[in-house]
């Protein structure tokens, strides 16, 4: 032993000097999680990611010894932790008593725990929330991308139709339109007639229906699909 550990106080007579064990490290936890787990003092403890230390304080909380308690904290994830403290509660709530020794097992061990029927931890329900999200992004990104093919498909259309138009005579013109209105939808061709006289807005916008899928029917126009999937 270590001559610094004893000393001679007078003859026959020695002091022994004890020192303290240092306790091991922690991460650092930084100024930002400090002012979060603060803020949330109110809410249930169990939160995902949480700090070593209160994981280490909810291990003692249902009887795991503080030795055991911080070398678990530290050493495994701390969903795992969290999941288990869950699953620890959820067992007890319900009457079916679990010690602090299922706690530990399940922690050191946790393939060989199967989750029970009604079970959901909170980092499950996280995890599902999340897939949620990525999916209903995802939808909301193909909607996008269609409808600005759609359009981008429409353009084209519109950029064909007016240079075929323009390229013929006003009487070539009129046959055509003849022609359209004959082979019309019938609803389509009744709201055309229907505002012929006024030659408003509305009259142009029928007209332009008419005139436009005609002229696809006839030509049997195909449009690239632009960025397809």
């Amino acid at each position: 032993m270590p001559e610094e550990r004893f000393r001679k106080d007078g003859q026959g007579k020695w002091i022994v000097i004890f020192e303290r064990r240092t306790k091991r490290n922690r991460p650092n936890v930084a100024p930002s999680v400090k002012s979060a787990i603060a803020a949330e003092s109110t809410a249930p403890l169990l939160q995902p990611a949480f700090a070593p230390q209160n994981l280490e304080r909810e291990l003692v909380k249902r009887g795991i010894g503080p030795a055991s308690a911080e070398e678990l904290s530290l050493s495994h994830p701390s969903n795992r932790i969290q999941d288990m403290l869950e699953l620890y509660d959820w067992y007890n709530g319900k009457g079916q008593s679990r010690g602090p020794g299922f706690l530990v097992q399940s922690i050191r061990n946790p393939d060989a725990i199967a989750f029970p029927p009604g079970f959901v931890s909170s980092s499950a329900k996280a995890r599902k929330m999340q897939r949620q999200e990525a999916t209903k992004a995802a939808d909301e990104q193909l909607r996008t991308k269609r409808e600005r093919q759609a359009a981008e498909r429409d353009r084209t259309r519109q950029r064909a139709f007016m240079a075929f138009w323009e390229s013929m005579s006003p009487d070539q013109q009129d046959v055509f339109e003849t022609e359209a209105l004959e082979k019309a939808e019938q609803m389509t061709r009744r709201l055309y007639l229907q505002h012929s006289a006024k030659r408003g807005k509305a009259f142009e916008l029928y007209r332009k229906v008419i005139l436009q899928s005609h002229f696809l029917k006839i030509h049997q126009l195909a449009i690239p699909e632009t960025d397809r999937t």
